[in-house]
């Protein structure tokens, strides 16, 4: 992981965020992508960001769908 970092690249492990609340499995698979999808600018507002509420979209990021 080491070398991948000092390459540039990002380490993104499927790990839960609990802070969003989730009610089933579902939520937590869903996060989930939604922060791998962020990783290549790619926006869902189908979750909220920290510090963000009912994942507003970032003005600067381009939404799925567009």
């Amino acid at each position: 992981m080491l070398t991948i970092t000092e390459m540039g690249g990002i380490i993104a492990p499927p790990v839960p965020a609990f802070y969003s609340r989730p009610q089933s499995l579902d939520d937590m698979v869903t996060h989930t992508i939604g922060r791998v999808l962020d990783l290549f600018d790619l926006d869902l507002t189908s979750f909220p960001r920290w510090g963000e509420e009912g994942g507003t979209a970032i003005s600067d990021k381009v939404s799925v769908g567009e």
